[in-house]
């Protein structure tokens, strides 16, 4: 869970790729993160923004380890420009990025103490 600001209002895709290593910058092309969901590629769906600027992130799912050989600790989170169509976008681009667009944020996935 987690607040991402400073994005545009409306949706943008939220996607885990393979390596969270962004020491060449994180606008380079790292691997989407495939077999950890049940969307195409580790595509997280949309977050969205609202007229601030906000999108407030809560995910659970099930099928995104946080222990084993598919852990996703350590690996990338990346915000993108537009929408994610979720593969079903009817071509080639939409099965690999969602049609997601450029890269606008980026994280690495890690564990913290619970606030709660």
């Amino acid at each position: 869970m987690g607040t991402v600001t400073g994005l545009t209002p409306g949706p943008h895709g939220l996607s885990i790729y393979e390596l969270g290593d962004y020491s060449s910058g994180w606008y380079h092309s790292d691997t989407v993160q495939g077999n950890i969901t049940a969307l195409p590629l580790g595509q997280l769906g949309n977050i969205v923004a609202g007229a601030d600027g906000k999108a407030n992130v809560h995910i659970t799912n099930a099928q995104i380890p946080l222990s084993g050989e598919n852990s996703v600790i350590g690996r990338g989170l990346v915000v993108h420009d537009k929408a994610d169509d979720l593969g079903q976008g009817g071509d080639e681009e939409s099965l690999t990025s969602g049609n997601a667009g450029a890269r606008l944020a980026c994280g690495v996935i890690g564990l913290a103490k619970s606030t709660k």
